[in-house]
């Protein structure tokens, strides 16, 4: 099961849990009427028991997390170097990936998928790749017909070759005899399928 929107579907997703507040609060959210990422928020957005992340650190599970729950650092005047990325929530910081851009949809999902790969690639000298790693690829929300933007088709179609190229890398690693794979839409928005607005598709892989 998850969620009709993103605002509890990444809950969902990442801690099987959404607060009281946040199903309240998420009208709003989407009609511009309060601030989505504001720090009281964020914290009174959290589940009591925490997400799946926070699992991972009290288990000593290594982890890595790529563009979820992050922004992009504001540029100073006279910065022309590659642009950071900062988690919005501070017991991820140590663990976020600080070239992985957030949902941003004029980023291409091949811009996240080469600082993926580029750090892949890293893990794969030293033999060692962290146990529990969270990713985003979110281009295929599309942005529907607005003029000036790609199709849904072209946004999907980058999508799927950003998925396709980490799964590429994967499979033909040393570490996917020990690894598994799940996709899944943070929400069905606009894709429910016929029996309830909370089945969103879910693929899973490994060897």
């Amino acid at each position: 099961m998850n969620a009709e929107v993103s605002n509890q579907g990444h809950p969902w997703s990442t801690a099987a849990y959404v607060t009281d507040f946040l199903e309240k609060t998420t009208p709003d959210d989407y009609r511009g009427r309060r601030p989505e990422h504001d720090d009281a928020a964020i914290d009174a957005s959290d589940p009591a028991v925490g997400y799946l992340w926070d699992a991972a650190i009290r288990k000593g599970v290594t982890l890595r997390v790529y563009g979820e729950y992050a922004e992009l650092v504001p540029r100073a005047a006279n910065d022309s170097g590659p642009q950071r990325v900062r988690s919005l929530i501070p017991s991820l910081a140590p663990y976020m990936n600080p070239t992985y851009p957030p949902f941003d949809m004029t980023i291409s999902d091949q811009v996240r998928a080469d600082a993926w790969l580029a750090e892949f690639a890293r893990y794969e000298r030293s033999g060692q790749m962290p146990a529990l790693e969270i990713l985003h690829l979110p281009r295929d929300h599309t942005s529907g017909a607005r003029a000036g933007l790609p199709t849904p088709k072209a946004y999907m179609a980058d999508n799927d070759f950003a998925l396709g190229r980490i799964m590429e890398a994967l499979s033909r690693s040393p570490f996917w005899k020990n690894t598994v794979v799940f996709v899944v839409e943070d929400d069905s928005q606009a894709g429910p399928d016929h029996v309830a607005s909370h089945r969103p598709r879910m693929l899973a892989r490994s060897a």
